[in-house]
């Protein structure tokens, strides 16, 4: 499969083929280090923001936010939180922001509630691609 990369990520011209990109490719082997390994930096923004998208969706999908908080993906709540901002989503990232390890297990069980409602409505996708397509059209 291909890398993710700087080079790979600028040929795509719309958002819905960026993403589709990103998202078949983001947990092959060769992409599985891309939080730790400097490439993620290297990416445009708007990039960054569908990976930490993408990354939190799959994961509060395949095992809840209990689990979420204790794996790799719960280190990089702030900027998971900053992606749905970005992309328009601000009721998602404010939820995310509120979230805290010292925090209650049904303090966690209700903001876990008020996610699902907004990832399995997939609305959000929306706002994302909108904010994409506007970031691509910005880099031609």
């Amino acid at each position: 499969m291909a890398k993710i990369n700087k080079n790979s990520v600028l040929n795509y011209r719309n958002s819905d083929e960026l993403i589709d990109f990103i998202a078949m490719n983001r947990y092959e082997a060769e992409n599985q280090d891309i939080l730790t390994n400097g490439i993620l930096k290297t990416l445009p923004s708007f990039v960054q923001d569908v990976i930490f998208i993408i990354d939190f969706e799959t994961e509060f999908e395949m095992q809840g936010l209990f689990t979420l908080l204790e794996n790799t993906t719960g280190n990089y709540l702030t900027e998971i939180s900053k992606s749905f901002y970005n992309t328009k989503n601000i009721e998602i990232s404010t939820l995310i922001s509120e979230l805290n390890i010292q925090m209650q297990e049904d303090q966690i069980e209700q903001i876990e509630k008020q996610i699902t409602k907004h990832i399995l409505e997939k609305e959000f996708w929306k706002n994302v691609s909108e904010t994409i397509n506007e970031n691509i059209k910005n880099c031609t």
